[in-house]
Order: structure tokens, then sequence, then C-alpha cells
């Protein structure tokens, strides 16, 4: 008898671990997060036509057209931990996946004792403090910071009946793409920080390009460009009683028609500068100001600018019509 119970609990016990693999839902236009506990070095999805992937750092965004067909996502994070996931469309998806340890299939290096301390003592990382400043893609790492509201920003003059926190003399930023071949050398750096830190002060070139989630409004307040840089103002305006934590905000270009047999086509924009891109915590009745300025940007009429703000459980995505919209010009 206590042979068949023995071998009840080696047959089963792989289908239970089976059984443990997560099902991601995914939709063409709202995009899923998976947040792990160690940065991504591999991803890879079985079905590239239905379904794109990008990942930064330890957070992998996923979406996917309209189609009845599931296909599997495998990634394999820094810590040496191996996940596999089904990944289906849906109409109603969940949109962020916080990954514990003991979603891995494996842990391919059998000396990381990380994992073993934490599922021993039973302890649990907390997502909740996401990181809230990335380094895109193949660019230098910043230092990450808190999510704690810097102690810095200074109130200024009411916005409506918001109080917006953007003082043109508080210039703590942060900067991307130090690795790029764009690099800006350190007078063309100097010459951006002070046009954007200048830009923060200025009045609104438009009032009626956002996009609201709730109590949380995301809106662009102008576009400027010089000879060589494009400055994109935008604003997140709290309206609520709990303060609004960003985790991440992304930048890029999208087609404005999307191809219904094919997966939605993206390009990233990784800002060269962010102008009081460490002020991560929008409090209640409180408007934030900040200045992305990028390399000189020019979108063709099929396709579209847009900006995604995410916070845990809630995501807004922002698309413009760039080509339509009026553009200043700056020295």
């Amino acid at each position: 008898m206590k042979n068949i119970i023995w071998v009840f609990i080696v047959v089963l016990f792989p289908l239970s671990v089976l059984g443990q693999i997560k099902t991601i839902e995914v939709r063409n236009n709202k995009t899923s997060h998976l947040v792990f506990y160690a940065d991504i070095i591999y991803a890879d999805i079985g079905d590239t036509e239905n379904f794109i992937i990008s990942y930064t750092n330890n957070i992998l965004r996923i979406k996917g057209v309209k189609t009845f067909n599931e296909t599997n996502l495998t990634v394999l994070t820094k810590d040496q931990s191996f996940y596999s996931f089904i990944v289906k469309y849906d109409e109603n998806p969940r949109l962020n996946y916080f990954i514990e340890y003991t979603d891995a299939l494996k842990t391919i290096n059998q000396t990381v004792s990380r994992k073993a301390d934490i599922i021993s003592k039973g302890n649990k990382l907390d997502f909740k403090r996401v990181p809230t400043s990335y380094a895109r893609p193949n660019t230098a790492t910043d230092n990450i910071g808190s999510i704690e509201p810097t102690n810095n920003a200074t109130p200024t003059t009411p916005h409506d009946y918001f109080i917006e926190t953007n003082a043109p003399n508080n210039t703590s930023n942060i900067v991307f793409n130090q690795k790029s071949d764009s690099k800006p050398t350190t007078k063309n750096l100097s010459k951006i920080k002070a046009n954007a830190t200048n830009l923060l002060g200025k009045p609104n070139m438009y009032d009626y390009i956002g996009k609201r989630h709730g109590d949380i409004l995301l809106k662009v307040t102008g576009i400027y460009h010089s000879l060589d840089n494009a400055y994109v103002v935008y604003a997140i305006q709290n309206a609520g009683a709990i303060p609004y934590d960003i985790s991440y905000i992304e930048f890029g270009v999208r087609e404005r028609r999307r191809p219904k047999k094919a997966a939605v086509h993206e390009r990233k924009l990784s800002p060269v500068y962010i102008a009081k891109g460490d002020i991560t915590r929008v409090l209640p009745m409180q408007l934030n100001k900040y200045v992305a300025v990028f390399d000189k940007l020019a979108i063709p009429s099929d396709r579209m600018l847009y900006l995604e703000l995410v916070e845990d459980g809630r995501n807004i995505d922002l698309e413009i019509l760039y080509h339509k919209i009026a553009i200043k010009r700056i020295h």
C-alpha cells in the first residue's frame, strides 16, 4: 500500500508543478506587465505574428491582437530562474502580474541562495515598491531611486485647484541614453537642461490633449523643437485623496491603423533627458510637470506619438496625432 502511495506522489508531483504555469491575458490596446524579482536577461514568445514583447530591467511588457490561438512565453532572469507562461487574448485582460520565486519552473544555477532563503523564511519582497527609474535597453544604468516623494519639491503657484510642484529652480533630473551614438556633449546637455527647465515655467500650449483614468490625468501641455532636439512637456494630475506612485512611463511611435492579422508595430523612443524625472510621486490634489527631451523627432502622418503611464493596477495610454498639432520653435 505504501508503495502505491509513493507511486501516486511521484506521478502527480510533476503535474502539480505544471499546474502552476500562469496564463497571461493580453489585448491589442492595453499593455500587460510582468514584474519579476530579478532583471530579465532573456525573453521569447512563440507567436511573433500576433503578440509582441519587450522588457526593461525586471519588467516585461506584452501585447497581442485578437486571436483564438494561445502561445508560450519563456523568461530567464539574472538570478538564473527559468519561467514559462501561457499567453492568450482576452477582451478584459488582467494588466499586472507580480511573479513570485515559486512560479519558476527551475533555478538553473543551484548556488543561488536568495531564492531558498526567501522561501524558507516565508518572506516576500514588496512589489508595491517597484523601481521607478529605468534605463532603456542597451543604455547606461542610473541609480534606481525610491518612490518616496522628494523633499526639495517646493509647491509654487496653484493650477486651478491643484498644487504644481515644479518650480524652475529645482533641477533634479534623470539622464538616459548615455551609451547612445547621439549622446549629447557637455555643452549641448547644459543647453538642453536650460531649455527644459525654462519650459517648465511657460504657460500651456495645449489644454485639450489628455487621457484620464479615475482620478489621474495624463496630458501633454506643449511640444517644442530646436534644430537638434524635441521637447515634450507633459503633466500628471491627481484629483484623488491617495498618492499616485509612477512605476514607469514609456514614449514611442505606433501605427495609426493597426493591422488585424499582425502584431502591433511600435518603436520606442528613449529620452536623452527628463526634467523632474526623479519626482515619481503625485500627491493628492497635485499636478506634477515634466519635460522629456528627444533627438530630432519627425513622425509621418500614418504614425502617432504615444505616452504610456503605468502604476500598479492602472495604465494610461495617451496617443497624439503629432503631425496635426502646433509645434513651437525654440533656440
